[in-house]
């Protein structure tokens, strides 16, 4: 059994420890602290706790497969679902996502809507249906909605036609969560159609060595999630 394998193993160690942690508290007090200082780990650590601690209870239930850590994940997603925004402070320096006078997509939001996608995609109707109808009206209004608007209207975010790492992380994310969470084959398609489309400005930013400018882990960042979502879409 994967469960005995020491190599899993810890992940159900480690989520009996989680059990026993208090979910990680994100105010709009640590939330301000990046634009006011410039200091991104005060919001983004415990921001991306929550998530590490979600994937490792996930995992966990699926090598144990009794129940054990449902209602632990259940208490995750919805507390990541209450978050005001998915964006990293970092990447909401004039603070229009969190004030909500716009819904843009970064590195942290396409990742979580693809974690949050996963969760639901493993467990399925072990969770609840509050709880799965919960994380697909937030990936719809944070993330698939947002990024359907640019593609149908031909003004990409930014990131869609980069030539760095962005390109291939948020769509790695967004892809990914469409095809784990969307039914209609028609609507997958309008996915896999803007990874098809947008990809390629990506390719571009590799010299003829296939060295990226940004460097070795970026290298390994960037093309690592080019290749999950390349798969996905094959």
């Amino acid at each position: 059994l994967l469960s005995q394998d020491i190599r899993f193993s810890t992940f159900i160690s480690q989520a009996e420890s989680d059990l026993k942690t208090l979910i990680p508290v994100l105010t709009d007090s640590l939330f301000f602290i990046y634009s006011k200082t410039g200091v991104r780990y005060k919001y983004q650590n415990p921001m991306n706790k929550r998530r590490s601690i979600l994937e490792t209870l996930t995992l966990a239930e699926c090598l144990q497969n009794d129940g054990r850590y449902l209602a632990a994940i259940e208490k995750y997603l919805r507390a990541i679902c209450s978050e005001v925004t998915w964006v990293y402070p970092a990447h909401d320096k004039q603070l229009d996502n969190f004030y909500g006078r716009k819904i843009e997509i970064d590195l942290s939001s396409a990742l979580t809507s693809l974690r949050l996608a996963t969760v639901v995609h493993l467990l399925d109707d072990r969770l609840s249906q509050e709880s799965r109808q919960l994380v697909i009206d937030n990936v719809s209004r944070r993330v698939f909605n947002p990024y359907l608007n640019r593609l149908k209207s031909d003004k990409p975010f930014g990131w869609m036609t980069a030539t760095h790492n962005w390109n291939a992380v948020c769509h790695t994310g967004v892809v990914g969560s469409a095809l784990a969470l969307l039914q209609s084959q028609e609507e997958r398609a309008w996915f896999v159609y803007g990874a098809e489309k947008y990809s390629p400005f990506y390719l571009s930013g590799f010299g003829d060595d296939g060295y990226c400018s940004e460097g070795l882990s970026y290298w390994n960042y960037g093309f690592g999630n080019y290749l999950l979502i390349a798969s996905a879409v094959d």
